[in-house]
């Protein structure tokens, strides 16, 4: 388990800093660097966490973990843009858009 769990919290601090660093970026190329940063941790994590599946559950099970895994991506998946557009609208700015998807980040870091 923690051969797994400890790229999964690299990667979820890895993108959550980056998030951070893009959000407060005064400068376009370093706030694209870091958005850069932010999804290659992403995925690290991300697929990091579909290894963990076949571990933190049953032989018999791990289908079931894995569709309760897509659900939950599919929930984050719809949320994230509207979530955005409506943080993005109230402020007319990216940059608290942003700070929330850092949060989000740091949440699954606490959960993990």
């Amino acid at each position: 388990m923690n051969s797994r769990k400890i790229p999964i919290i690299c990667g979820l601090i890895g993108m959550a800093i980056a998030t951070y660093i893009a959000a407060e970026a005064e400068n376009n190329v370093v706030a694209v660097a870091a958005v850069s940063v932010a999804v290659f941790c992403n995925c690290g994590a991300s697929g990091m966490s579909w290894s963990l599946a076949g571990v933190a559950a049953p032989a018999n099970c791990t289908a079931s973990l894995g569709s309760m895994m897509n659900f939950g991506g599919y929930i984050g998946g719809a949320l994230a843009p509207t979530v955005t557009g409506y943080i993005v609208q109230a402020t007319g700015s990216f940059e608290r858009a942003l700070l929330a998807g850092a949060a989000a980040a740091l949440l699954g870091l606490c959960l993990t």
